[in-house]
């Protein structure tokens, strides 16, 4: 995108620092239009019809090594002095590879193209010539007037001028499509233009907008309004009087936006970049595999070539048909070797990369389809994967961190307890806090007045939007950005301070018991991450100026008075008293202001509020330097229960053999109640702590902490986020060391980027681990990507994380699921694949090594162009294929009772010594099937029932036959799991084989060399003895060894797949 934006003329030869973006101006289109802004298109495509051919296949298929590599054989073998077959034999299998990649790049591409068409081809109410005309969304301009109405998608990023809310302007937008944040969030019409009439806005109203350069931050504008060029006074604007393209209005008849960034400057747009790419090990496994299987190529190329140099030396002055050029040996030889470059290039499986990203998309559809990850069976909503290529890495996974709140919580936030000036309340759901009001509204106490301001606070120093049922106004539901804001707002509501009403002019209506009170905010400081507080300026019926603030406790306490420290001690009493019953706590403060101080603040604020450079930095020290000495009032404490399964999950994989960390922003004793409720720390446990405030404690307690863990069996340890800070800056090889060693792992108080650099700690400082991360919100989000595999939870807080994972879930406990059954069966699968396809063409063509020494390696071929053209497209595609897919060795139920299971497929599936069976099984096969073929007829003459002798073609076409159905009959020896489709790969693929030589036997025009050989070798006797005993002696030392391996050295699948099979048979014997 910063492309498109860089060759706007407004922004062209500028620095980043001071880019601009023109002023826009109110029912101005000339002047708008003299910019050169580009209008609303967006196009999400790759490619268009006349650069795909070149864009996908020479830019990006060729950047695989693979591609590069076949080309040139191609390149190769149609040169007529090297190659000792057709060109076609190469070109035919590149090209499907080649075309079978671009087919479903091009598919997914013309998804994108209809998607991008439909929105670009949306009608939209603008005002055109001073009324509003039905336009198309790609049509709109920067300066256009747009009417978005109830329901409809906001179609560019707009400033809010007018609503159907006649008197504050209000606008109830869902942001789901933007930050995937379910609940409806209020936005307000520019206060300025709203008194203005829709006929006004559209032809004679007049103002200038100047707004920052486009960025990606959605929560964030920098603008001012003016109401004309020349006028001094600037009117801010912030980001709660924007509407940003993709989002919906709801609850409100209609909206008028100002269009100020259209397109690809659309903030949406701007946040449309793809996620980081991640590979898995077996796609590094498979390049090394091929670069050792190039330097075998290369050794064999130069064995052979210098065994036709010394073959030529021997046969000098013999005639020239036997030698080609007898003066030139050294020349010849160089030729001989790039023929059988050519001729070794099936070495490497040319459909393997294609047959594995399609099985890999295959399995992910079967895991798509899981109904056990429906959370809603008859929603049909399930997992969703983003990428395929991980599937087998998630059987490997060694490490798992976990976000707590909505991962391993419901995020069902209910109002539990109260601490209120020193006081603890434990039983607010039982209505307590509820009658002290009612007992002390005609006798007011000094406790009365505490819990009156503590639930006022609630009601009125929130973010919540308010639905009224237009049949009951008495009925309202609240909506919020976080979960706890709703909780505390309908606790204070039940308590009897309800929240009814938020005017425009500021004015927030409460019902206390009955009776309406009303308290003007005059200002108000929204929460952010980094703030971790929330603050409003009141004036109460009373004319009092109050500033209320709630945050988290160890962010609040910093921020309270000197004259507070009793009631800080016993507020920090009971909020450990929360904690370790598994509650969220938060503080709540107040601090009153006189005018000259509140116009001061207000002054200051406005300055830093209106101004374009470094808004936020402005504001947020002003903010800062009010937001202290406050007077506390006490604490919240909300419970968020476990959801179904965790406890049950995570001793799961604990067995398994797998490392859990919780992660969370919690205080320490939460995050240590959960993570005994979860089962993560244990009966007998050591619990292992460092808290520390600077580098020498920070050292010393790890090196303390590394003493306990290294003379105890079982310990966790727990690290806050102030003293990840310093070991992660300073200690991180010291803090891994400790972290390893400990069966379990806490950090607790920790920021966004603390997450993602505990899991970079562990993923760059343990050797071959594999890690992954999951989480539910916008904050897990970069640890999420930072994990080898990141795992999302569709939570309560929105989509972000679920979004910007590799893999999407409802529930924490289908994460068992995931990585243990489907991770598991995908790691057999695509192992079986990848080893399969090595090993067929190894054992089919290192035939032709074994041939040359019996062609004087003079680069001749054993096998026919039209066969080796077709091995791996036709004959031996399916059967891998099939067994990526379907492959499975042991019944998920059997799995999910026997987690130690799981740690020896990640070990022993894919490894050197699995590895090693395949290429001694391809070395045994091929010499089997050169040398019986050479005995059996050399020398015999073997005769069809015409009499006729075999030739050199049919000797070749008798290998090529055992070849196919030694290589086929195999993988029917080591499939695990049958069904219909994998029988059919198996005898199809045979029958396939058959049906192609048969007809290749019947076109001497086409092909002389095989004219009537499959008739000859068919009539032929002596070849129907000779067939099974190939494949009997080629497979006889697998199937020993397989039977050897099961019952002498068996592993832990093997025991349980005879258990399955004895209670089978014990089963239907008693039926």
């Amino acid at each position: 995108m910063g492309a498109v934006l860089e060759k706007l003329p407004c922004t062209k030869k500028k620095s980043k620092e001071n880019r601009s973006w023109p002023p826009i101006q109110l029912n101005d289109p000339e002047a708008n239009a003299a910019h050169g802004i580009p209008n609303n298109y967006i196009t999400t495509t790759k490619y268009t019809w006349w650069n795909f051919l070149f864009k996908n296949i020479v830019l990006e298929q060729f950047r695989r090594i693979t591609n590069i590599y076949f080309l040139v054989i191609v390149v190769i073998s149609f040169i007529p002095a090297i190659s000792p077959f057709s060109g076609v034999t190469s070109l035919l299998p590149l090209v499907f590879v080649l075309g079978v990649s671009a087919i479903k790049d091009g598919f997914e591409d013309y998804r994108r193209f209809l998607s991008d068409r439909e929105v670009n081809n949306r009608q939209y109410t603008v005002a055109r010539g001073g009324d509003f005309k039905t336009v198309k969304c790609a049509s709109i301009l920067i300066g256009d007037l747009v009417m978005v109405k109830q329901d409809q998608e906001v179609p560019a990023d707009c400033i809010l001028l007018k609503s159907s809310s006649k008197d504050d302007g209000i606008v109830y937008v869902d942001t789901a499509n933007l930050d995937g944040e379910v609940n409806l969030k209020q936005y307000r019409a520019f206060g300025q233009t709203h008194s203005l009439s829709r006929k006004e806005i559209v032809s004679s109203a007049k103002g200038v907008v100047e707004c920052e350069y486009p960025t990606q931050d959605l929560y964030s504008l920098k603008a001012n309004f003016r109401v004309n060029m020349d006028d001094e006074k600037r009117f801010p604007l912030n980001a709660k009087n924007m509407l940003l393209r993709g989002t919906r209005v709801r609850n409100t008849e209609y909206a008028i936006g100002l269009v100020v960034y259209t397109g690809h400057q659309t903030k949406i747009q701007l946040n449309s970049s793809a996620p980081p790419s991640k590979f898995s090990q077996m796609d590094i496994a498979i390049n090394r595999v091929v670069l050792v299987i190039f330097a075998f190529k290369l050794l064999c190329c130069t064995f052979c070539a210098a065994g036709y140099s010394i073959v030529g030396r021997w046969n000098i002055g013999s005639p020239s048909y036997m030698t080609g050029v007898n003066d030139n040996v050294d020349w010849r030889a160089f030729l001989v070797f790039w023929s059988y470059f050519s001729i070794f290039s099936y070495f490497i499986p040319i459909s393997l990369i294609v047959s594995l990203e399609v099985a890999k998309l295959a399995q992910a559809i079967f895991m798509m389809w899981d109904s056990k990850f429906m959370e809603d069976p008859e929603s049909g909503e399930g997992l969703t994967v983003r990428s395929s290529n991980l599937n087998d890495e998630l059987a490997r996974t060694q490490y798992i961190f976990s976000d707590k709140t909505g991962t391993l919580t419901e995020n069902k936030m209910e109002f539990d307890k109260a601490s209120i000036l020193g006081k603890r309340y434990d039983d607010c759901r039982k209505g307590q806090l509820r009658k002290i009001l009612e007992k002390g509204i005609d006798k007011p106490t000094a406790e009365f007045q505490a819990v009156l301001e503590y639930l006022t606070l609630l009601a009125v120093c929130n973010g919540c939007v308010l639905d009224v049922d237009k049949e009951d106004p008495t009925k309202i539901k609240y909506h919020a950005e976080s979960p706890d804001e709703v909780a505390l707002v309908q606790y204070a509501a039940q308590a009897g301070v309800k929240l009814l009403e938020r005017r425009k002019n500021g004015d927030v209506v409460v019902d206390v018991l009955g009776e309406k009170v009303i308290y003007n905010v005059m200002v108000t400081l929204e929460f952010t991450s980094d703030r971790r507080r929330s603050t409003v300026f009141v004036k109460t019926p009373l004319g009092k100026i109050i500033v209320w603030s709630k945050g988290a406790d160890n962010i609040m306490f910093a921020r309270t008075s000197a004259a507070c420290k009793d009631m800080v001690k016993k507020t920090l009493k009971h909020v450990g008293y929360f904690s370790k019953t598994g509650l969220r706590t938060l503080a709540v403060c107040r601090k009153e202001l006189t005018e000259k101080q509140f116009q001061k603040f207000f002054d200051d604020y406005e300055r830093a509020a209106s101004s374009l450079k470094d808004r936020e930095k402005l504001v947020e020290e002003v903010s800062d330097a009010m937001e202290r000495d406050f007077e506390l009032i006490g604490c919240t404490a909300i419970e968020d229960k476990l959801q179904q399964g965790v406890p049950d999950a995570i001793a799961y994989f604990i067995k398994a053999g797998i490392k859990f960390w919780i992660i969370t922003g919690d205080k320490q004793e939460t995050a240590i109640e959960i993570g005994k409720s979860c089962n993560l720390i244990q009966q007998g446990v050591t619990v292992v702590k460092v808290n520390v405030t600077n580098d020498d404690e920070c050292q010393a307690s790890l090196a303390e902490a590394l003493k306990i863990v290294s003379n105890t069996d079982r310990c966790a340890l727990v690290v806050d986020g102030q003293s990840l800070t310093f070991a992660l800056a300073n200690f991180r090889k010291e803090l891994l060391d400790v972290c390893t060693r400990c069966e379990a792992v806490v950090c607790c108080r920790t920021t966004p980027l603390q997450k993602a650099l505990v899991v970079r700690m562990v993923k760059q400082g343990v050797a071959g681990s594999i890690c992954l991360s999951i989480g539910d919100g916008a904050n897990d989000v970069s640890m999420i990507q930072e994990a080898h595999i990141g795992v999302g939870i569709f939570g309560k807080e929105g989509t972000q994380a679920a979004r910007s994972a590799d893999y999407s879930i409802h529930m924490f406990k289908h994460l068992q699921r995931l990585i243990t059954v489907h991770g598991r069966y995908n790691l057999i699968r695509s192992s079986g694949l990848i080893m399969y396809s090595f090993y067929k063409n190894a054992a089919m063509f290192i035939v032709q090594l074994w041939f040359a020494f019996f062609s004087l390696f003079s680069g001749q071929t054993l096998y026919d162009s039209v066969v080796m053209a077709l091995f791996n497209v036709i004959f031996t595609f399916l059967p891998p294929f099939f067994l990526g897919v379907f492959e499975r060795d042991i019944k998920e139920e059997i799995i999910e009772e026997n987690p130690q299971v799981y740690g020896e497929v990640g070990k022993f599936i894919f490894n050197l010594r699995n590895f090693a069976y395949w290429i001694i099984s391809a070395f045994w096969h091929s010499l089997v099937i050169f040398f019986l073929v050479y005995f059996f007829f050399y020398n015999n003459d073997i005769m069809s029932n015409r009499g006729q002798s075999l030739g050199f073609w049919d000797i070749g076409t008798a290998a090529s036959t055992v070849g196919i159905l030694v290589v086929l009959l195999h993988i029917a020896l080591v499939k695990q799991w049958w069904n219909i489709l994998t029988h059919l790969a198996v005898w199809v693929s045979i029958l396939a084989y058959f049906v192609v030589v048969a007809i290749e036997s019947q076109l001497p025009s086409s092909i002389p060399t095989m004219y009537k050989v499959f008739d000859i070798l068919m009539s032929s006797g002596g070849f129907w003895f000779f067939m099974p005993l190939v494949v009997v002696t080629a497979l006889l030392p697998n199937i020993t060894y397989l039977y050897v391996k099961r019952n002498y050295f068996p592993s832990n699948y093997h025991i349980l797949q005879e258990r399955e099979r004895t209670i089978a048979r014990w089963s239907k014997f008693g039926s």
